[in-house]
């Protein structure tokens, strides 16, 4: 078989075959008046509770990788309101070039320098590995990368169709970039997150004592 990539590089075809300890130490977060710092905002959040240990053991630069063996628990423990899944394959271009961009919004969410920790759980899952072939095949995978939305119990022994009529979970086709992921994931939330956005001096002093 032969791997195929369109022609913007946005997506790989799934037909080839597969040629810091991090704090999540919240359920809620609390917005308070926040102040400029140069083209950044400065945020204070409210700490509460610590996320499931098979999260902090699963973040890698902000994403939580997953594979067939803890996707259900991880995604059953979460705190986080919402969940986002993609699947790539790691020989895949585009999904290396998707990489950055991906990390830099997880970096929001998840980490031990996370902004808005507890309220988005960004993760993936590389279905070019064997283990991973029939979670892949779960969620109809065409594609590479292919991103998937909706609360995560709803992920929990699930799967999804292209021509379900009525699901939980969406499939994001125009966030292939930070800039137009964190835009679609604004919309879903109702929020104004930023890419620039930052933590605070005292709340990441308060992150660090916590470890």
């Amino acid at each position: 078989m032969v791997f195929q990539a369109d022609p913007s590089n946005t997506f790989s075809s799934r037909e080839a075959g597969s040629p810091k300890q991090t704090l999540q130490r919240t359920k809620a977060l609390s917005r308070r008046p926040e102040s400029r710092y140069g083209n950044s905002r400065l945020l204070t959040v409210t700490i509460s509770s610590p996320g499931s240990p098979l999260i902090l053991r699963a973040v890698n630069n902000g994403t939580v990788d997953l594979n067939v063996t803890n996707f259900d628990a991880v995604l059953r423990e979460t705190p986080a309101t919402y969940a986002l899944v993609e699947f790539f394959a790691h020989w895949c271009p585009a999904c290396r070039n998707f990489k950055p961009h991906y990390e830099k919004v997880a970096r929001l969410f998840n980490g031990p320098d996370a902004v808005y920790p507890g309220m988005l759980l960004m993760t993936r899952v590389d279905c070019a590995s064997k283990i991973n072939t029939k979670l892949c095949d779960n969620f109809s995978v065409s594609h590479y990368p292919m991103l998937f939305w909706g609360p995560p119990s709803k992920f929990v022994s699930a799967g999804w169709e292209p021509k379900q009529e009525k699901s939980d979970i969406q499939v994001i086709d125009n966030g292939h970039t930070a800039d137009r992921l964190l835009s679609w994931i604004n919309k879903q939330m109702g929020s104004s997150f930023g890419l620039e956005d930052r933590i605070s001096r005292n709340v990441a002093q308060a992150l660090s004592s916590l470890k």
